[in-house]
């Protein structure tokens, strides 16, 4: 396991502001913004369209 501590070191003396993560928050946002992923499967879920039975005549 990586320890923070360096890294939260690091960034305090810094100009700007940076917000540490960790992995998981890492993977989360990769998923989210689908950036290094691809899409393992879709599930398509379907509804009956009733305007499409409906009279025009009326």
């Amino acid at each position: 396991m990586i320890k923070a501590e360096p890294a939260k070191k690091a960034t305090e003396n810094l100009s700007k502001r940076i917000v540490l993560i960790d992995g998981k928050q890492f993977i989360a946002l990769m998923i989210q913004h689908n950036v290094g992923c691809i899409v393992k499967d879709t599930l398509h879920i379907r509804k009956v369209d009733e305007e499409f039975f409906n009279d025009t005549d009326e």
